[in-house]
């Protein structure tokens, strides 16, 4: 059975809480689910290598790292106590379609701010 492709808001969520990147993304939440289950174990294995000790590294990945995914929802991961990435559903933020991403004024943005600021975290949430 063919999973049915939709519209995901992309957000990548900066160390001050900035977006670094939103935009529109395509895919079924099949897709979504892995293709940002990889990125996030990507991130974790790196942050390992990088590092001279360990066993600190895995106590910081265990209590910053985050991964979450809800279908019909979205997928939120953390990648520190600062930095994070979410897909949400279309249906969610639905305020925005039609809205030009790449073009927002000021009104634009507190618009954006309103939708996410509702959405944020809901993976998570129980």
């Amino acid at each position: 059975m063919k999973e049915n492709k939709t519209n995901w808001l992309y957000v990548e969520f900066g160390s001050r809480g900035e977006k670094e990147v939103i935009e529109w993304r395509e895919g079924s939440y099949k897709e979504i689910k892995e293709s940002s289950r990889e990125d996030f174990e990507v991130y974790k294995e790196n942050l390992i290598d990088e590092s001279w000790v360990k066993e600190s590294v895995l106590e910081y990945i265990e209590e910053f790292c985050m991964y979450s995914s809800k279908e019909g929802v979205g997928v939120e991961y953390s990648l520190n106590e600062e930095e994070g990435v979410g897909y949400y559903n279309e249906s969610l933020v639905g305020e925005l379609i039609g809205v030009d991403l790449d073009k927002l004024n000021e009104e634009g943005w507190k618009m954006v701010e309103n939708v996410i600021d509702k959405i944020d975290g809901i993976c998570f949430e129980e």
